[in-house]
């Protein structure tokens, strides 16, 4: 529909974060996860054991694609199971990109990971000059330096947000495990090998 509505010139920019570290923010910021699960790296373990296992076992009898983006439609059960899996469909990056790619062809498409976005100011740069190529815009330096400086927005961070609180090595090698097969079809997908070393 994009394609046909914009015609073969449209381009579509992505900013992917690292979808461990994704899954660890989304289950404290969505509080209905720390309500059922727990608030607190148990509560996160807890859920991520459930809904991980969930998703193996519609990948096993469907498929990932299936799993990913039609688990709503694949009966009631599947339904009730994923209610809470939705955070971890949506960091399975690959499977929305090849999506993409087919509809829009490779050319049409442009991805940046969000740590190089908000790391550090010279990332930052980096980034808006390749987005800024990409789309065919001509930014100069003063304005790429405009472009590149912090903005934060003023008020309180989300309930949910424990700044001092830290994956434990362990968990985050049993999530990053989950999505290692997936971050290596990412790669595959742009030509980039270092998605795999997410």
């Amino acid at each position: 529909l994009m394609a046909r509505a914009h015609g073969p010139q449209i381009k579509v920019v992505a900013l992917v974060r690292n979808p461990t570290d994704r899954l660890w923010s989304a289950f404290f910021k969505h509080r209905q996860f720390p309500k059922q699960y727990g608030d607190s790296e148990a509560g996160f373990v807890a859920y991520f054991e459930e809904q991980s296992e969930a998703y193996h076992r519609c990948v096993e009898r469907y498929s990932v694609r299936k799993c990913v983006m039609r688990f709503e439609s694949l009966g009631q059960g599947w339904q009730e199971l994923f209610y809470h899996c939705d955070q971890i469909l949506k960091s399975i990056y690959s499977v929305f990109v090849e999506e993409w790619i087919d509809a829009l062809g490779r050319q049409a498409l442009h991805v940046e990971r969000s740590e190089d976005y908000f790391n550090d100011l010279g990332g930052r740069r980096g980034v808006l000059a390749r987005v800024g190529a990409f789309v065919g815009l001509t930014i100069d330096d003063v304005l790429l330096e405009s472009m590149a400086m912090p903005r934060t927005k003023p008020g309180p961070r989300s309930p949910g947000f424990k700044p001092s609180w830290q994956m434990a090595p362990e968990v985050r090698a049993r999530v990053n495990k989950f999505f290692a097969p997936r971050n290596a079809d990412l790669g595959r997908l742009l030509g980039d090998d270092t998605y795999a070393d997410w």
